[in-house]
C-alpha cells in the first residue's frame, strides 16, 4: 500500500516539481532510459518466461489466441497508446481547432481514460506481483523508483498538455486509478494467464511512453541523460539480484 500511496502523490503533487521546469529535456531523456531497461530486464524475461506455461492454456476463442500470442498483446499495447496519443497531438495543434471543441473534448477525455487505465494496470500488477520476502522487497523497491522517475515526467508533460483541468480534475482521477488498482489486487485473484496478457499489455505501453519521453519536444536528442538513466538502472537491478541471491 505504501507504494501505491508514493504513486498517487507524484499524481497529485507534480505542479510543486519545479526542477522539471529547468530542465524537462534531461529528465524526460533520463526517465525514457529507467524505462527502456525496465522493459527489456525485467518485463521482456517476464513475458519469454510466460510463454511456454501461456501455450499449455486450454480454450477457444479470441481470449484463447491471445494467450498464445503473448508478443502481439504486447504490440497491441503499443499500438493502442501511440495511436491515443497521436491522435490527441494532431487535434491540438489543428488551426481549426476550436471550431471542434466538442471533438476535442471528447478525445481528451478518452484520452485521460486510457491513462487512467495504464495507471489501473500498473498499480494492479505492482501489488499483485509483490512478494513477501526479501527478494520481494528489493524488486518492489526497484519498480516504485522507476515508476516514481517515470509518473513525474509523464505527469508534468501531461499537465502541460491539458493545462487547465490537470489539477482540478484529472491528478484526481489518475489518484483513483492508481489506488483502484490496489484495490482490485488485494480483493481479488486473476488467473495466472490473465495476469501475464496485463504484463504484455504494460509491456507494450511502457515502450510507447518511454520512446515519446525520450526524446523531448524540442528535437534535441539528450544522449548523456538518457544513457546514465539505463545505466545507472541496470546497475541498480543487478545489485538487486545479488542481493536477492
Amino acid at each position: 500500500m505504501v507504494s501505491t500511496v508514493l504513486l498517487c502523490l507524484i499524481h497529485l503533487y507534480v505542479g510543486r516539481f519545479r526542477i522539471f521546469d529547468r530542465g524537462q529535456g534531461q529528465w524526460k531523456s533520463a526517465a525514457g532510459g529507467v524505462g527502456i531497461a525496465y522493459t527489456f530486464l525485467i518485463l521482456m524475461p517476464k513475458i519469454a518466461k510466460a510463454q511456454p506455461v501461456l501455450e499449455q492454456a486450454s480454450g477457444s476463442g479470441i481470449y484463447s489466441y491471445l494467450v498464445h500470442h503473448s508478443y502481439l498483446v504486447a504490440l497491441f499495447g503499443l499500438v493502442f497508446y501511440y495511436g491515443m496519443d497521436a491522435a490527441v497531438e494532431n487535434m491540438l495543434v489543428r488551426p481549426d481547432r476550436r471550431d471542434h471543441r466538442l471533438w476535442v473534448r471528447l478525445l481528451l477525455y478518452l484520452h485521460a481514460s486510457a491513462l487512467s487505465g495504464y495507471y489501473f494496470v500498473v498499480s494492479y500488477l505492482m501489488t499483485e506481483d509483490s512478494q513477501p520476502s526479501f527478494r520481494g522487497y528489493l524488486t518492489l523497491t526497484a519498480f516504485v523508483l522507476a515508476m516514481l522517475f517515470y509518473y513525474a515526467t509523464i505527469d508534468h508533460g501531461l499537465r502541460g498538455k491539458y493545462g487547465g483541468i490537470y489539477d482540478p480534475f484529472l491528478r484526481w482521477v489518475f489518484c483513483i486509478a492508481s489506488a483502484s488498482g490496489w484495490l482490485v489486487a488485494t480483493t481479488t485473484t486473476i488467473p495466472y494467464t490473465s495476469l501475464a496478457l496485463l504484463n504484455c499489455f504494460f509491456a507494450g505501453s511502457l515502450i510507447v511512453f518511454t520512446l515519446k519521453e525520450k526524446v523531448p519536444e524540442t528535437g534535441y536528442v539528450r544522449l548523456r541523460p538518457f544513457l546514465y538513466g539505463v545505466g545507472g538502472y541496470t546497475i541498480l537491478l543487478l545489485v538487486i539480484e545479488a542481493l536477492a541471491y
